[in-house]
């Protein structure tokens, strides 16, 4: 997972993603976004700007078991890195997830895709790249893209209405 994560790298592909990359809000932020994780060699410094990731993934590249009550379990890793022109890691957002899907969101799932939603803030000034990847831990497959910022930062904000976000999976537990 290292080396998918590391900035530059090739995607890896053993699980397909969507990903939708937005700004999350027009205000700059003193403080990172909750969850976030500044690498303490780094010296980064605000004001941010907060971006909202919302990743889509094949299940059908997913290990999910069915348990004994017809739910689908799975064990993820969801992993966002900031990076800037010098390949620096300066922030990151890494969640393991256990998740629960009962019958009928498995079944949307496998229409949809799998649903995740993390926010990562990076600094307000510079050239930087987000690095997003997915783990299954079971599997040991893995998804990884990079984003460069300058390419999403004036992109309208993320829209507010729950209809435009995808569906978050119940009884996931980070």
């Amino acid at each position: 997972m290292h080396v998918a994560m590391m900035h530059g790298a090739p995607d890896s592909t053993q699980i397909t993603l969507k990903v939708r990359v937005l700004p999350a809000n027009k205000a700059q932020e003193t403080d990172v976004a909750k969850g976030n994780t500044l690498n303490p060699s780094s010296e980064m410094k605000g004001p941010y700007r907060r971006y909202a990731i919302d990743i889509a993934a094949d299940p059908y590249t997913i290990h999910m078991d069915q348990a004994s009550d017809g739910n689908h379990l799975a064990e993820l890793q969801f992993l966002t890195y900031v990076y800037d022109q010098n390949g620096s890691l300066l922030n990151m957002e890494n969640d393991a997830v256990r998740a629960n899907f009962p019958p009928g969101l498995y079944t949307q799932i496998l229409h949809s895709g799998l649903p995740y939603h993390q926010e990562i803030s990076v600094p307000l000034k510079g050239d930087f790249y987000l690095r997003i990847g997915l783990h299954d831990l079971v599997t040991n497959r893995i998804g990884s893209l990079e984003v460069p910022i300058g390419t999403v930062k004036d992109l309208p904000l993320l829209p507010t209405s729950t209809d435009s976000k995808p569906p978050s999976a119940p009884s996931a537990e980070k």
